[in-house]
């Protein structure tokens, strides 16, 4: 798909399908850019996992980790994990291939990797909670969860979608709302269509409106409180700001349980949503 940015009519036109485009697809190809030595090494052992070569993954937990996990994690450092419009391509379609260069993995076992570094502490512990790295890892976990429960129910909590908004990156702060439009379900409730005419904090005020006034469920609000703000917002205390990052507290996550089974058809656990308890936040000031 190509976008003329600077058209915002057609912007709008062509974002509108792209959940169609991604669910339609006889296959997804996740272009994460050209290869480097230390990508070609990590792709080297995820390939190794599936072809059942790997060290036994139910040691990792008391053995030193494999090498490849490390290189694993560092690959996760691109800044295509962090994007908030890659959350509806890995969730939409269920034959997505990872590419790298000229390297190629299944998502299955990408996302069985991802798993295995949560249950290594040696291996997150030489980064702080704010790397590249690690934030990478939190998205994806959390993009696997996604992906799950969209399989399961065929859509996902509009709730849910823009809690994990804030912990994701965009160039254009609406796209936390309408990136996702084609796995959120609405439940009839009149979040905004995509329009970039609009104003950022008036999409998230409708939003807001939408979720709280037609729905069944107060859950928005527990979300307006997982971020400091910075800055002076003119949002009411009751609309949430995705456009301000919150670093997680991500080695105090709760990890999945150590002993891994990664050749098929045993796959890992899905990890839980990442509690709101555990975020690095300050309280805010009311709105008067």
């Amino acid at each position: 798909m190509c976008l003329n940015q600077n058209d915002l009519i057609e912007k709008a036109s062509q974002v509108r399908m792209m959940g169609d485009i991604y669910l339609k697809s006889k296959q997804v190809l996740v272009w994460l850019g050209t290869s480097t030595p230390q990508s070609v090494r990590a792709f080297s052992f995820m390939s190794s996992i599936e072809q059942g070569a790997a060290p036994d993954p139910d040691d990792w937990d008391t053995k030193p980790n494999p090498a490849g996990l490390e290189e694993v994690l560092s690959f996760l450092d691109r800044p295509w994990f962090r994007r908030v419009w890659v959350i509806q391509e890995a969730t939409l379609n269920g034959n997505l291939l990872i590419a790298c260069g000229h390297d190629r993995i299944s998502f299955d076992v990408f996302r069985d990797c991802t798993f295995a570094i949560w249950g290594s502490l040696d291996t997150l512990s030489q980064y702080e909670a704010d790397h590249p790295s690690v934030r990478g890892l939190w998205c994806v976990n959390r993009m696997i969860h996604l992906r799950k429960t969209f399989q399961a129910d065929g859509a996902v909590g509009y709730e849910t979608l823009l809690e994990a908004a804030f912990h994701v990156e965009a160039t254009d702060p609406r796209d936390k709302v309408y990136a996702f439009r084609g796995i959120a379900h609405r439940d009839g409730r009149p979040v905004p269509e995509p329009d970039y005419a609009v104003s950022v904090e008036q999409v998230y005020r409708q939003t807001a409106e939408a979720l709280l006034c037609h729905g069944q469920s107060l859950d928005l609000l527990a979300i307006c409180s997982v971020a400091n703000r910075k800055h002076p917002s003119m949002l009411p205390t009751w609309v949430p700001d995705p456009t301000l990052l919150v670093l997680l507290a991500l080695l105090n996550y709760p990890l999945p349980p150590p002993l891994f089974h990664l050749n098929p058809p045993h796959f890992p656990p899905s990890l839980p949503p990442f509690p709101l308890s555990r975020l690095t936040q300050k309280s805010r000031a009311p709105t008067r």
